[in-house]
């Protein structure tokens, strides 16, 4: 059996990513050897069959499936699941050899959280600190600021050649960090995301809005109520899964379905913000929120937010101009744990609590967690980096034309 055609598909990273909006460089070899490794396993397995694959259809020349989700990786190296299928060629029926084309699409369950600057405007430095969890990968263009021992459970790159620590700290990088990686460049708007919104099967609003999302499991009805000033009107989810308002937002409640809401201004959370089905517990969920705003992100002082308990909040933000941050951080006392199932990504690091040597004093500690489905599934029309990436390569056998073979 000849293979001389192969194809190899790498999914690039959204949150990511996730791993589609805040990748690097070390990713994406990662997942491109994990692709070829992919194609290895099944050129091995082609090899044991000692004849020609038949495909699926009833001439036997459609896509057949090899591998699903299989476990690919080495010891102490890039982990990953790989999906594989073979295409018989039927335009080489007839001819001496057999031509296939194996399509492979590799990923890492992971998505990153990604900053470009590590101070606030002011000067003033942000902080990762004891108490702090990064549940998924983490990349920065600038220098990470460390006073304490936080816990990195994923890789970590940054565009410095150092980390700044002070105090005894004794961070816990579990899957390393690589240093002078390239700088990753954020979209400068929410254009794109506007233009959505202002299509039919769209959502757009042309000032403040106060938004709740909700749904009905008696009728199986997702809908977004939205007030811009003249009280709360019930819209089911946008077809295309788009919302833009062009200001201020404040943001509640419960999605079921997938959504990506853009704003040009401030965007408030007043409480947590949940999917109906919880891809903690059913990683079957299709449910996914992207958040990205102009300006900040805010978890706003709300009572909800002031109950002294933890806040969740199920979704990827993105902060393009300033921060993720808490309203009045520094002020009052403890709040408990900011918990991000998705990934955040903002242009400076906005500070949501302050801490001594004794632990946090105000506002929260932070434990972000990656979802995995970022990398294999963003919201819809979530912002990328603005990186180009290789997702696909071919091998050709020089000696045999089969310019007319490819599809």
């Amino acid at each position: 059996l000849v293979v001389l055609l192969m194809a190899g598909l790498a999914s690039s990273y959204s949150t990511s990513t996730e791993v589609n909006l805040a990748g690097n460089e070390r990713m994406e070899a990662q997942l491109f050897y994990l692709a070829e490794a992919g194609i290895a396993q099944v050129k091995k397995h082609l090899n044991t069959l000692g004849v020609p694959i038949t495909g699926t259809g009833p001439d036997g020349t459609e896509p057949v499936q090899v591998f699903f989700e299989e476990p690919i990786g080495q010891a102490g190296g890039a982990q990953g699941l790989f999906t594989a299928y073979v295409d018989p060629q039927a335009r080489q029926e007839g001819k001496p050899t057999k031509f296939v084309a194996i399509t492979v699409r590799a990923w890492m369950p992971n998505s990153p959280n990604f900053t470009d600057l590590e101070q606030m405007a002011s000067g003033t430095t942000i902080w990762w600190t004891t108490g702090d969890v990064l549940r998924g990968p983490v990349h920065s263009n600038d220098q990470l600021n460390i006073n304490g021992d936080p816990i990195y459970l994923k890789e970590v790159t940054s565009s410095a050649s150092t980390t700044n620590e002070v105090n005894p700290s004794n961070p816990d990088f579990r899957e390393g960090i690589t240093f002078d990686v390239p700088t990753i460049e954020l979209p400068n708007d929410t254009g794109l995301l506007r233009a959505k919104a202002q299509e039919a099967d769209g959502l757009y609003f042309g000032g403040n809005a106060d938004l709740v999302l909700g749904y009905d499991s008696v009728t199986d009805f997702s809908y977004v109520d939205v007030d811009v000033g003249a009280g709360f009107v019930r819209y089911q989810l946008p077809a295309n899964g788009v919302i833009h308002v062009e200001g201020t937002v404040t943001l509640k409640g419960l999605l079921n379905g997938q959504l990506t809401i853009a704003s040009t201004g401030d965007m408030y959370l007043l409480d947590d913000i949940l999917y109906n089905s919880d891809p903690r517990v059913n990683p079957d969920s299709d449910d996914l929120l992207g958040l990205v705003s102009e300006q900040n992100i805010i978890v706003d002082d709300t009572a909800a937010n002031l109950d002294a308990g933890d806040e969740t909040f199920m979704c990827i933000l993105m902060a393009l101009n300033t921060s993720f941050t808490v309203e009045n951080y520094a002020s009052g006392t403890p709040r408990g744990s900011l918990k991000i199932i998705g990934g955040v990504i903002q242009n400076r690091r906005g500070p949501v609590g302050t801490f001594n040597s004794g632990g946090i004093v105000s506002g929260y500690s932070k434990d972000y967690a990656w979802d995995f489905r970022l990398a294999d599934n963003p919201p819809p029309s979530f912002p990328t980096t603005g990186v180009i990436v290789t997702l696909s390569w071919k091998e050709r056998d020089p000696s045999y034309d089969i310019s007319s073979n490819v599809f």
